[in-house]
């Protein structure tokens, strides 16, 4: 647990724009290599397991799993989220939301419920989570139901292929993709880059 001094130390640090970059790259590569250990170890899956799955060499896990690593990528990052079958949310985020994830890290912080064990999908949404739903959707600054709708709409468009979406083609079994395979045949038409 933080104690109020070293609380007070980092905030009076934070004030110093050379040391919020630091701190912010810190967080971005000794958190992802943290956590990408964590949750390997978890699962328990060895380097070479976590490769085999991500199409990736055993070393280059074992770099990834290196706090003074700075070369990760987001198609890198998405591999290793399909592989422990976990979403992988990348957002900017007040200094603040920062301060508050790093005071309360821990090892158990740094776990993720794979989609199988995720409870959220094993409950009925409840009348109050609804009501929250529906007032963060209606804040002024941000309409998320909107954001929601449009990320559903891009889904439909873009990653799940037409067929699927067709009602007299969803009885043939689709071909497994993996991730990179996808985004290439989603970005190949368009010509644009990820």
């Amino acid at each position: 647990m933080i104690t109020s001094g070293r609380k007070k130390k980092l905030l009076d640090r934070l004030k110093d724009k050379t040391y919020r970059d630091a701190f912010v790259a810190s967080h971005i590569f000794n958190g992802i290599a943290f956590q990408i250990k964590t949750i390997r170890e978890h699962k328990p899956f060895t380097q070479t397991e976590l490769a085999n799955l991500t199409g990736m060499k055993q070393e280059r896990i074992s770099v990834l799993e290196n706090p003074n690593n700075s070369s990760v990528t987001i198609n890198t990052l998405q591999r290793i989220a399909s592989a422990f079958d976990v979403g992988l949310m990348i957002r900017f985020v007040p200094y603040s939301e920062l301060v508050k994830w790093d005071i309360s890290l821990s090892s158990d912080s740094l776990q993720v419920a794979s989609y199988p064990e995720d409870t959220y999908f094993k409950e009925e949404l409840t009348t109050e989570l609804d009501v929250d739903i529906i007032a963060q959707a209606n804040r002024p600054k941000a309409n998320i139901l909107y954001l929601q709708e449009c990320r559903e709409e891009h889904l439909m468009e873009n990653i799940i292929p037409k067929e699927l979406r067709e009602p007299s083609k969803r009885n043939e079994s689709p071909t497994y993709l993996s991730p990179q395979t996808k985004q290439s045949q989603i970005y190949a038409g368009n010509g644009r880059e990820l």
